[in-house]
């Protein structure tokens, strides 16, 4: 799970996120205490470094999400967490980095969410893989994280639940296009597995409000 910026920033947030962690360990916090620690502090540095770099605010974001996810991956791992747990601590830590990011460079909530849904995708994708997890497995999991990440996003700014998840359903397109064409598919093939995974996202909320009304 690679991260952008130069080698010495990248040098950097790794080694931040592993001082962060031990110094949490060493106050008495909890694993998942440490890990957030980690990601917020890798998150930073690369962000850092980014931008001292003369790299453009969008280009520091990417750095701060993947670096963040990489060090949530990292301390899931050191603390005993399955792989799943770890893909999933590293889709939330990225998608978490992403929206702060986006924000400190003065994007708007809307920027913020689809960068939070990229993000998480991305790192889902990345951490899926390392795991030894299939190309398809990886893409679940991208479409999956990308949309938790945009529908938190999304409540987090103010939304009403329905336009969550209708956000969630966009941000699920958005990552099965883009791990498609990670996975070396064609764009034609990308932009069928876009309207496949939206489709499905469709379904869910249908059988959703079906089960609702039925209860109600």
């Amino acid at each position: 799970m690679g991260y952008g910026g130069s080698t010495s920033g990248q040098a950097g947030a790794i080694a931040a996120g592993q001082s962060a962690y031990a110094a949490a360990i060493k106050a008495g916090k909890t694993p998942a205490e440490a890990r957030a620690a980690a990601a917020t502090a890798a998150a930073k540095a690369a962000y850092d470094a980014a931008i001292k770099a003369g790299e453009t605010p969008a280009q520091a974001q990417a750095a701060a999400a993947k670096a963040a996810g990489a060090a949530a991956y990292a301390a899931a791992i050191k603390a005993g967490l399955s792989p799943a747990e770890a893909k999933a601590a590293a889709a939330k830590a990225a998608g978490a980095a992403a929206y702060a990011a986006a924000i400190k460079a003065g994007e708007s909530p809307a920027e913020a969410k689809a960068a939070a849904a990229k993000a998480a995708g991305a790192a889902a994708y990345d951490a899926a893989i390392k795991a030894g997890e299939t190309p398809a497995q990886a893409r679940a999991a991208s479409i999956e994280a990308a949309a938790q990440a945009a529908y938190q996003a999304a409540i987090k700014s103010g939304e009403s639940p329905a336009q969550a998840k209708a956000d969630a359903a966009k941000a699920a397109s958005k990552a099965a296009y883009d791990a498609a064409i990670k996975a070396g598919k064609t764009p034609a093939q990308a932009e069928a597995a876009a309207k496949e995974a939206a489709k499905d996202r469709s379904e869910e909320r249908r059988v959703g409000k079906e089960c609702r009304s039925r209860w109600s």
